[in-house]
């Protein structure tokens, strides 16, 4: 009935403008339109936010149905947003300005070179091209690209190259008929088709930097979907706590569990070790694993939708000017920043110490058994506090690996902050201001506000933007490879059900669906298809369980078991935890594949110590001693070690 209604006042619109004489109609048709443009330009707005908010049913990657369904509807707030009025108190951050106005320099200079040589190509307009400014145009594009790097930590080098190779090429004609015989080099023609892949990657990356536009970009997909999962797990995540800091303790305590820990090289094609790609939060939060950066960048937005400031901490490297050493997670609590490491997975104690817990008994638990379980803190030291006394660093000192840190290197931290252009736009600015209540998320953050608030506080020499986050979204447009490889898992259907178990399982388990027809459990138990049921589709040549497909649902499995324990962990169920985290000891996939087998290890250690059976906490810590969680399990080790010795 509204449509039709809506028809019949479009349909009258041409008749009421051609009578004479109607001009108090004219503006009430008008008045109609603009009523009927915005109604249905919010009710656009409401069914992107249920989308977001309702991510169960179909996975939204890349190559999957839901994904394009995403787009679809981001695309529909185009139409509410053009209805709204600019932001007059946003204002743009000077990075993403600078970075905008470079990158579209450098592809300025791209679109030359390719018009160049197109020109050169064709006989007819070959003699058109000036053979030394298309020299010159190529010899300063590595210049313009290193000082790109600098500004967003997105390494050209490869393209840098490039350019310096068809400018060495081209340097050697002396004129438009020689540089036009240079031109159709097979050589040269491969290097172009690089160029015009590089254009388009660049293209893509350089729009992100305009933060001003209020047109939502494919990236704001990725936006949306994280800051909803990162909202629904700070909701829960942070317990019955209300004080900020005792909140950022229990996010942090559920980052460390839920988050394994993976090496920061990763082996390439070649052999090659080389830095491990970075992760946005959600590819992280997925896929349960990452660096100690990906960790880091997880715990620091978690906090960002409980509206806690928290910064990555590091200090200059001596005799190396402009090279910074993280070391801690920087917490900002009334005027002071309080200390966490994500290397080592635990808050780095005051000068009051550590404390073994009261334990809390299991349902229909036997009588008896220990009295105190886990490690628990007495305070958390502040950045004050270890930059006027040492020892509190040396609580993170074991026998195999002193902390690296020392007091005199604090006084002088860097506080890196951890942004990113989607965070930064006004776009997202004007869409947070319209959410309230159930709805609320921090989809914008201005970079301007939080660093002055940082850089007051005292033993803070300067406050910078982290990079990481250009670097992540960079990364997956150039070697989307990377996260493919994560996610097959998620990319299989359930062969009774059509579910994408996986998915689903993930994605309720974020809500904190714990337990329940309809949660997480329920999905994961379903994603764990039976050996038999796997052999029985790859004898039916119609199922098209090939041994590729075979191994990935293998892996689904796996995944889905070790997310069950983590579950029952979650929710209080300890005891039935560690009846699935032991069995997924002894399987051999984890042995010989290594898969979850660190966070295995770990999770028993806090299941036991959560019991108060510190022997056997202590001997799942000391498992993997050269795995990425071996320090900080070894710090764990030692102060079991010291509280149950007392």
């Amino acid at each position: 009935m509204k449509r039709l209604l809506l028809f019949l006042v479009l349909l009258s619109v041409p008749l009421l403008l051609g009578c004479p004489g109607k001009k108090g109609q004219q503006s009430h048709v008008g008045g109609l339109l603009s009523e009927d443009r915005t109604r249905l330009n919010d009710e656009a707005f409401q069914n992107v936010l249920e989308l977001f908010n309702s991510l169960e049913e179909t996975p939204t990657l890349r190559g999957l149905p839901g994904m394009s369904l995403e787009q679809q509807r981001v695309g529909q707030l185009d139409k509410w947003i053009a209805n709204r009025s600019e932001d007059k108190l946003w204002k743009p951050d000077p990075l993403y300005t600078e970075l905008k106005t470079g990158f579209d320099g450098v592809l300025g200079k791209i679109q030359t070179v390719l018009d160049s040589f197109k020109k050169l190509q064709n006989e007819n307009e070959s003699g058109s091209v000036d053979a030394k400014l298309l020299t010159a145009t190529l010899t300063a594009l590595p210049e313009e690209l290193a000082n790109l790097t600098r500004l967003s930590s997105v390494s050209f080098r490869g393209e840098s190259a490039m350019f310096k190779s068809l400018a060495d090429r081209m340097e050697t004609a002396r004129n438009a008929q020689e540089a036009a015989i240079l031109s159709r080099a097979e050589q040269v023609k491969t290097e172009l088709e690089r160029v015009v892949a590089f254009q388009s990657h660049l293209t893509d990356f350089a729009h992100l930097f305009d933060v001003q536009a209020l047109d939502f970009q494919p990236a704001d997909v990725d936006h949306f979907k994280q800051v909803v999962w990162e909202r629904n797990i700070a909701l829960w995540a942070k317990g019955d706590k209300q004080g900020d800091l005792d909140r950022a303790v229990s996010i942090f305590d559920w980052t460390i569990r839920n988050i394994d820990l993976k090496p920061e090289t990763t082996t390439a094609p070649n052999g090659q070790q080389i830095a491990a790609p970075v992760q946005e939060p959600w590819l992280t939060l997925l896929a349960g694993q990452g660096t100690v950066h990906d960790r880091t960048w997880v715990f620091i937005d978690l906090l960002r939708q409980l509206r806690i400031d928290a910064c990555l901490l590091a200090y200059e490297k001596e005799n190396s000017p402009g090279q910074y050493e993280p070391w801690a997670i920087g917490v900002l609590s009334n005027d002071e920043i309080y200390l966490f490491s994500p290397a080592c997975g635990v808050a780095i104690p005051g000068p009051q110490g550590i404390r073994l817990s009261e334990r809390t008994k299991q349902p229909n638990e036997p009588a008896g058994g220990a009295e105190t379980g886990e490690i628990a803190y007495n305070d958390i030291a502040t950045l004050a506090q270890v930059a006027e006394n040492d020892q509190l660093l040396r609580q993170l000192d074991t026998e195999s690996a002193p902390f690296p840190v020392h007091s005199e290197q604090v006084k002088k931290s860097i506080a890196f902050l951890i942004t990113s252009p989607c965070t930064a736009s006004q776009r997202m600015s004007l869409v947070q201001k319209e959410l309230s209540g159930e709805e609320s998320m921090v989809l914008y953050q201005a970079y301007r506000d939080q660093a002055n608030r940082f850089s007051k506080i005292a033993n803070i020499v300067e406050v910078r933007h982290s990079l990481r986050p250009l670097r992540a979204v960079y990364e997956r447009e150039t070697f989307p490879q990377w996260g493919e490889m994560l996610l097959g898992a998620f990319y299989v259907e359930d062969p009774t059900t059509k579910h994408y178990s996986l998915w689903i399982g993930r994605v309720l388990y974020f809500k904190g669906k714990l337990s329940g027809p309809e949660s997480a459990i329920t999905f994961y138990q379903e994603a764990r298809v039976s050996d038999r049921k796997l052999e029985e589709l790859a004898r039916n040549p119609e199922a098209g369980m090939n041994p590729e497909k075979f191994a990935i649902y293998t892996v689904a499995k796996r995944y889905a078991r070790y997310w069950i324990g983590l579950t029952c962990l979650e929710s209080g169920r300890t005891v039935a935890a560690m009846e699935q985290f032991l069995d997924e000891e002894k399987d051999p996939f984890a042995l010989s594949g290594q898969l979850w087998s660190n966070a295995i290890a770990y999770n028993l250690g806090r299941s036991f110590e959560r019991l108060g059976q510190y022997a056997e906490a202590i001997k799942r810590y000391e498992k993997n001693p050269k795995g990425p969680t071996g320090p900080g399990n070894a710090v764990r080790v030692k102060w079991l070690k010291e509280l149950t010795q007392k």
